[in-house]
């Protein structure tokens, strides 16, 4: 059985910079699936950057590497349990929201598919 695959660019990165000892992120943790259902329109790729430890660190830096997205990836551990939007094709920063918010992230999300 063969699957087709639609590959599209997304709209929008939603960056979460997490850490397994944080509070913030165990919260948003647990809010990710309604957050994930309710973008699902939007063409928007979740991307974690976990600091939890050296491993995840360099994981984390490849991949924001590989995005484009280097400056979202500073190692700097006061960004623990945000999120922040990132334009898909400019790669320019569309808003940044601290402490796993998701009332706030979801209003961001809006206003970033406007």
């Amino acid at each position: 059985m063969k699957v087709t695959a639609v590959v599209e660019e997304p709209a929008v990165l939603a960056v979460r910079i997490h850490h397994d000892m944080c509070p913030y992120c165990q919260a948003l943790d647990a809010k990710m699936p309604e957050l994930m259902k309710k973008s699902a329109d939007q063409s928007v790729l979740w991307i974690t950057l976990d600091l939890t430890d050296e491993i995840t660190q360099k994981q984390a830096a490849l991949l924001a590497g590989a995005l484009g997205i280097e400056g979202v990836w500073t190692g700097d551990m006061s960004k623990i349990g945000s999120v922040t939007l990132i334009d898909g094709k400019s790669k320019d920063t569309i808003s940044f929201i601290e402490g796993a918010d998701a009332k706030k992230i979801r209003r961001a999300l809006a206003r970033a598919r406007k």
